[in-house]
C-alpha cells in the first residue's frame, strides 16, 4: 500500500490525550485510525484515501467545537477543585504544625518550672537531712554525756 495524503477533514476530534484536534491534524500525525472520523464525517468519510471530508457543516463543526471546550472547561474546573482541596489540605497542616509548636513551646516552659521546682524540692531535701542529722548527732552527745 503506497503512502497515503491528503486527508483534508477537518472535523474537530479528541484524542487520546483529551485535547482537541483536527481529523486532518490527527491523521498527518500517523494516526492512520481516526476512530471517530468515520461518525462524524459520515457517508465521506473514504478511510483516509485522500478525499476531502465535506460532510461536516460549519455549524456541526461549531457545536463540535463547543462540546470539546465545554468538556475541557469542566476537566479545567475539576484541577482547579483537586488543587484548592490540595492547597487547603496543605493549609490544616501548616496550622497544626502552628498550634504543635505552640504546644511545644508551652510544654518546655513547663517542663523547665517543674525541673526548677525539683531541683528545689532536692535542695530543700538535703537541707532537711543535714538538719536531721546534725539533731541526731546533737541527741547522741547529750545521750553521750549522761547516761541512762
Amino acid at each position: 500500500m503506497g503512502k497515503v495524503r491528503g486527508h483534508k477533514c477537518r472535523a474537530i476530534l479528541t484524542a487520546g490525550d483529551g485535547a482537541p484536534y483536527t481529523c486532518s491534524t490527527l491523521w498527518r500525525r500517523k494516526l492512520r485510525q481516526v476512530p471517530d472520523c468515520k461518525a462524524i464525517c459520515g457517508p465521506h468519510f473514504r478511510g483516509g484515501l485522500g478525499r476531502a471530508c465535506s460532510g461536516d457543516s460549519v455549524q456541526d463543526q461549531l457545536n463540535t467545537a463547543i462540546s470539546d471546550l465545554t468538556a475541557a472547561l469542566e476537566r479545567l474546573e475539576t484541577v482547579i477543585d483537586a488543587r484548592l482541596d490540595r492547597q487547603r489540605t496543605v493549609e490544616e497542616v501548616e496550622d497544626e504544625v502552628v498550634r504543635m509548636r505552640a504546644d511545644r513551646v508551652r510544654l518546655a516552659e513547663s517542663l523547665d518550672e517543674s525541673e526548677a521546682r525539683a531541683n528545689r524540692l532536692v535542695d530543700a531535701n538535703a537541707e532537711v537531712s543535714n538538719r536531721l542529722v546534725g539533731a541526731l548527732e546533737s541527741i547522741r552527745a547529750v545521750l553521750d554525756r549522761h547516761p541512762a
